[in-house]
């Protein structure tokens, strides 16, 4: 029984690590407290979203 619950818990988590990667930018723009552009290795410009932090906004036209 406890060898199943291994692998029932195994299979379960196993897909989350399949499916993150990380990858290097080149951060080109700030547009908000957590948003900014950055570029990647291929010139693909692209934009962030920082989850889970409340960062300030900047006041329309201050930017």
């Amino acid at each position: 029984m406890k060898n199943r619950l291994k692998i029932l818990l195994l299979l379960t988590l196993l897909p989350f690590g399949l499916y993150s990667q990380t990858f290097q930018v080149t951060v080109i723009g700030i547009s908000d407290g957590d948003t900014f552009t950055g570029l990647n290795s291929d010139s693909l410009q692209l934009k962030f979203r920082i989850h889970g932090i409340d960062g300030a906004g900047i006041p329309p036209g201050l930017q």
